[in-house]
C-alpha cells in the first residue's frame, strides 16, 4: 500500500525523488548567486567585484577546506575576506596543487554550488566573521605553521584554529 502523504518512494508514481527537488533548488542558487557575481561592481572591498576579480576563490575554499564542512569552507572564506581587506595575498596553499582544478570538479557541483553561496554570504551580504578577524588559520593536528606563536589564536572551527595578527 502506497503512503503517498508520508512521502512515497515506491517507483509507481511519477514525482521526483527528494534529491532530485534539492539538486534543481541549489541549482537555480548557484545561477542566481553567479547573476550577482556578474552584474556586480569591481573594485570595493565586500562587493561581488571582489569575487570576479579572484575566480581562484572557490577552488581555495573547495581545496582547503571541503573536509570541514560548509562551516569551515565559510571560515577559511572570511580568512581571505580578512587578508585582502588588509591588503595581503590570499596565502592559498590549494593554489600550490597541480591537480587543484581537477579536485574541484571531482567534489561536484553541489559542493561548488556550497562554495559559490559561502563566497556571497561572506563577500556581498557582508555575514558576520565566524573567525572574529582571522587572517590565518592552520591545522594544528597536522603540522605547526612557524608563524603561530606570533599570532593570536581566535576560534576553533573544525579541524582548523583560526589566528590574527
Amino acid at each position: 500500500m502506497c503512503h503517498e502523504h508520508l512521502g512515497c518512494c515506491c517507483k509507481s508514481h511519477k514525482e521526483p525523488p527528494n534529491y532530485l527537488l534539492r539538486n534543481v533548488i541549489i541549482f537555480l542558487g548557484v545561477i542566481l548567486t553567479l547573476l550577482f557575481i556578474l552584474l556586480g561592481t569591481k573594485g570595493s572591498q565586500g562587493s561581488s567585484g571582489v569575487i570576479s576579480e579572484h575566480p581562484e576563490l572557490v577552488g581555495c575554499i573547495i581545496g582547503e577546506a571541503v573536509g570541514e564542512g560548509y562551516i569551515g569552507m565559510k571560515g577559511v572564506a572570511f580568512v581571505y575576506r580578512n587578508r585582502l581587506a588588509k591588503g595581503m595575498d590570499l596565502g592559498c596553499k590549494a593554489l600550490e596543487r597541480k591537480d587543484l582544478e581537477a579536485f574541484v570538479e571531482k567534489e561536484g557541483n553541489i559542493v561548488k554550488a556550497e562554495a559559490l553561496k559561502i563566497l556571497y554570504d561572506v563577500f556581498v551580504l557582508k555575514t558576520e566573521d565566524i573567525t572574529e578577524g582571522a587572517t590565518h588559520y592552520a591545522n594544528l593536528n597536522e603540522e605547526v605553521p612557524y608563524w603561530v606563536p606570533y599570532m593570536t589564536k581566535t576560534v576553533d572551527i573544525g579541524n582548523h584554529t583560526y589566528f590574527k595578527e
